[in-house]
Parts: structure tokens; sequence; C-alpha cells
């Protein structure tokens, strides 16, 4: 229908690139912060402006020492993104502090 169309045409969207986080959310291994300051270069090559970078929890992982990465190279973080995690295992449904 052109009237939706047009209609989608005037729409502001904002997306919000997710291929810097590892295949399963919150997975402690896998990406190292090279491999991941490489994903930040291809998708800002695609012209993804707003990245989601992290995800932060109560134990240490690679993302926190990325985000120190990008900070040590001076890198823009405006346009950038993280997730927090409030505990890392929970029992019985509930989380485990």
């Amino acid at each position: 229908n052109l009237k939706k169309g047009k209609k989608l045409q005037e729409i502001k969207i904002c997306v919000l690139d997710n291929s810097l986080r590892e295949s399963t959310v919150g997975q402690t291994r896998g990406h190292t912060p090279n491999d991941k300051y490489e994903i930040l270069g291809w998708a800002k090559k695609c012209g993804f402006r707003n990245l989601i970078v992290a995800s932060f929890g109560p134990t240490r992982r690679v993302d926190d020492a990325f985000c120190e990465h990008l900070a040590a190279q001076g890198e823009d973080v405006c346009d950038l993104w993280t997730f927090t995690d409030d505990a890392d295992t929970t029992k019985d449904g509930m989380m485990m502090f």
C-alpha cells in the first residue's frame, strides 16, 4: 500500500548493532579484545553508529578488557552501548548475588 510505504520512509529508526557481543549472550570466553576491535572496524565500515559492545557483570569478562582497550586507544564511545548483568548465576529462578 502506497500510503504505508510513504509513512515508513518518514520514520526515523535506530539500529543497535549487536555483532560485538558473544554468540551466546554473556559468554565468559570466546572473543578476544583484538577480535572485538576488528569486528568494531567492520561494523563502522558498514555505517553502523550505535553499537552494543559489551556486557558487564559481577565477574570480569573479555568485554571489560575490550572497553579498557577502547579507552586506552582514545576511541570515541559516544554511540557505544553496553548491557549489565546483576548476577552470573541463578538458583530456583532467583539471581545469586
